[in-house]
């Protein structure tokens, strides 16, 4: 659970209130009546409500306001700020049309709260609802413009969120970790610009969004780590996409682009950049096979990262690939094999941090340098390359010149190469099938891996035992 640390820069003067991006001014007088039977509080009245009223209410006939347990307001036109901030046995809210602003956590951590109809609620300010541990319902209507900084944040429990058409702003962090929401909509029509950084991160049962067709900027982290989420729709007036911004959507599939988008397109479900030289980020569910456009220069923070389903990656034949993000493969928990192109001269750092089960990758080019956080993090042993390296190149991996560059060769046609990996002490075994006419020739090498130190330093002993059998083509 993120924990959020909100300092307030809104006055809390009674004259007063945050409506959206404006402060605009109320009567000066408040007349309010509160009125408490049992554990039920009525508010009528012409003017706001404040949590100075509220206490003073309670107090009068002994009570606090952790007792609440039920609120009607029918009359005053605003909330004002921290309200009934903490009353966590209110379990209903009833507002009346005459309620048009709810302010500053008006509603902070009401953790007993089950549902909220925003009935002609014209703005939810900053925390309003934020911490609602079970609220699951919140009904939004054609007068809500504006819905402020984390005003539903960590409200687990709310299953629909359904953007109407007259809201015209939402706020950072506004929806994170709603977890339970298993729909996420806009009215086609709805004329935001841009879908804040971090609004509907950690959304975990979302599986489609299609964004509103005004939206021109997705801000930094705004879909981050929705695992469910498979499939989003990407409209021509996107112009700008913030980093991390679909990161950690585990159960990507595709990005949908519009084609008349002039800044992005999408090649086989992956996203890219309209010229096809960045690589903003791949489905992290993608398949098993990626094969990396020869178009491509560059490979966004994180864009590879964490995918489920990749087991190999190369590049297309003349490749301009040239430059790899630090943690490029990240947590990519099946990936096998990597085949990287002579275009590549800038290594990252650590591109294979807790990839448990890549076994080698083969580099296709000559660039020589000591490159020692290149495999930190890595099960990597091999190296293949086309060139001769110094001794501590590759972290002090064994390195052997024997690289096949040719991507369709690798992965389309006659040469296949797999190291088993096992564990310490093991035999770790070579296995090449090379297919000439109709032909198998079969090679086996044979290593053993010692362990020599604590440490898990390893002594390599290769025994290559070359066993030649030709098998009549079925």
């Amino acid at each position: 659970m993120f924990l959020f640390f909100i300092v307030s820069a809104f006055s809390l003067h009674t004259n007063i209130h945050y409506n959206g991006r404006q402060p605009l001014a109320l009567k000066d007088t408040n007349e309010v009546q509160y009125k408490v039977d049992g554990t039920e509080m009525t508010i009528t009245g012409d003017g706001q409500v404040t949590e100075d009223g509220v206490v003073s209410a309670l107090q009068n006939v002994g009570m606090k306001k952790e007792e609440l347990t039920k609120v009607s307001i029918d009359g005053p036109s605003v909330i004002d700020g921290n309200s009934f901030n903490g009353c966590q046995r209110l379990k209903e809210v009833v507002l009346s049309k005459s309620v048009e602003n709810i302010q500053t956590r008006a509603f902070y951590m009401c953790i007993s709260l089950e549902s909220i109809d925003l009935v002609n609620v014209n703005s939810v300010g900053p925390s309003a609802f934020q911490g609602c541990a079970v609220l699951k319902e919140v009904k939004m209507y054609s007068s809500l413009k504006y819905i402020n900084d984390y005003a539903f944040a960590d409200c687990p429990m709310i299953q629909y969120i359904d953007i109407p058409k007259s809201v015209v702003s939402l706020g950072a962090w506004s929806f994170v970790e709603c977890n339970a929401a298993e729909r996420l909509t806009f009215d086609p029509d709805c004329p935001i610009t841009s879908i804040p950084k971090y609004c509907f991160c950690q959304l975990h049962k979302i599986t489609e969004v299609t964004l509103p067709k005004y939206v021109s900027i997705i801000e930094q982290g705004a879909f981050y780590h929705c695992p469910e989420l498979k499939s989003i729709t990407i409209s021509e007036r996107v112009e700008t996409i913030g980093e991390s911004a679909f990161s950690y959507c585990m159960g990507m599939t595709e990005f949908i682009v519009h084609e008349a988008n002039p800044n992005y397109k999408s090649i086989d479900g992956v996203l890219y950049n309209k010229e096809g030289t960045l690589l903003l980020q791949y489905p992290l569910k993608r398949g098993p096979t990626y094969v990396l456009p020869n178009t491509v220069v560059e490979i966004k923070d994180l864009a590879i990262a964490s995918t489920v389903e990749l087991v190999n990656f190369s590049c297309e034949a003349n490749s301009k690939l040239s430059i790899l993000p630090t943690l490029t493969f990240w947590y990519a928990e099946k990936l096998k094999y990597v085949q990287f192109p002579a275009s590549l001269t800038n290594f990252s750092t650590m591109p294979f941090m807790d990839c448990p089960t890549v076994d080698y990758f083969t580099y296709c080019g000559t660039a020589v340098g000591n490159v020692k956080g290149f495999l930190v993090g890595s099960n990597i042993v091999y190296v293949h390359v086309t060139d001769e390296y110094p001794a501590q190149s590759f972290a002090g991996r064994p390195v052997k010149r024997d690289a096949f560059c040719d991507y369709h060769t690798i992965h389309l046609a006659n040469e296949k190469k797999v190291i088993v990996e096992g564990n310490d002490n093991s035999k770790k075994i070579g296995l090449s099938l090379v297919v000439v006419g109709g032909i198998v020739v079969v090679s086996i090498i044979v290593a053993l891996f010692v362990k020599i130190s604590r440490k898990k330093n390893v002594s390599i002993i290769d025994e290559e035992i070359n066993h030649s059998k030709l098998i009549a083509d079925a």
